[in-house]
């Protein structure tokens, strides 16, 4: 079977489309995840206001590393970092927007949970996971953009 200029030019925007919403679905399955982990204890009864607030940085880090769980500190401030490089990227690589608005977005995303874990009392609120979850978001941002090799003007 021979494969035209013209069959190629037709299935080209068919593929695309396709990429585009596996993109968008697999984006979707990562929010639903983030969302699980930073509020999963919504399984149990809700106390409204009934979450904790930390706003003292890496304050519940120092007794776990004191206590010898140097593999629980890394788990916690990496993971922080990690979960939220994946939305970085996305809207950077897949949204095409520019980096310091993807930044403020983590932010906010981030904003939004840590305000959730205060007001449905299913976590501590605490102003490093708010730090890392946007340096995580930073992350993602610039590694899609150095893959895009955009103008420095455009960050």
């Amino acid at each position: 079977m021979t494969v035209t200029k013209h069959d190629t030019i037709r299935k080209e925007p068919c593929m695309r489309v396709k990429r585009i919403e596996k993109n968008r679905f697999l984006f979707c399955i990562y929010l639903i995840v983030l969302i699980v982990i930073t509020l999963r204890p919504l399984i149990r009864p809700i106390h409204l206001f009934g979450g904790k607030v930390n706003a003292v940085l890496f304050e519940e880090y120092l007794p776990i590393l004191y206590n010898g769980h140097l593999l629980r500190v890394l788990y916690l401030f990496l993971g922080n970092v990690i979960w939220f490089i994946p939305m970085g990227y996305y809207f950077v690589q897949r949204k095409k927007l520019p980096v310091l608005q993807t930044v403020l977005i983590g932010f906010l995303v981030s904003l939004l949970i840590e305000t959730l874990q205060y007001v449905l009392g299913t976590g501590v609120s605490e102003l490093d996971d708010l730090i890392l979850n946007t340096f995580g978001c930073m992350t993602g941002a610039l590694l899609a953009w150095a893959a895009n090799r955009q103008p420095v003007t455009e960050i």
